[in-house]
């Protein structure tokens, strides 16, 4: 069963968990957090100046932006920083706290604009299905 942290980018006060020293040495070479043992036993977790998610084994560590941020402000941010023709639009969404969810959103409204005249022919191997006919119609474009 997956385990779950959620940190604040933020956070001073550490959040103990109970892990092995691997998954210890692992969380610390992501640079994502910071792991320390702690005295009466298990990990004392703290975000490491950065957002995003990690997995090792069966534990997710996940460390969200600060809120005034909101995850569709620190996707456009990211976007703009990489290319300046990032637009808004394409993360303006409702707020979602999930990182994963955001990042689908976004993914999705990227790829619809990437689609929206159609693919390139070039680039096209099989069946590309696009609107109604991905829903199993197979009706698909070559």
């Amino acid at each position: 069963m997956l385990r779950h942290l959620v940190l604040d980018e933020l956070q001073q006060e550490p959040v103990l968990a109970d892990f092995d020293g691997e998954a210890a040495a692992l969380l610390n070479a992501s640079g994502l957090v910071s792991v320390q043992p702690d005295v009466r036993g298990g990990w004392r977790v703290l975000p490491a100046g950065r957002v995003g998610a990690v997995q090792v084994g069966d534990l997710l560590v996940e460390v969200r932006p600060k809120a005034k941020v909101g995850l569709d402000r620190l996707l456009f941010l990211l976007g703009y920083a990489r290319d300046p023709g990032f637009r808004p639009e394409d993360v303006a969404a409702a707020e979602d706290t999930d990182l994963f969810s955001a990042l689908a959103e976004s993914l999705t409204r990227q790829g619809e604009r990437a689609l929206a005249r159609g693919a390139l022919s070039g680039y096209v191997h099989g069946r590309t299905r696009c609107g109604p006919s991905a829903a199993g119609s197979g009706s698909g474009t070559r």
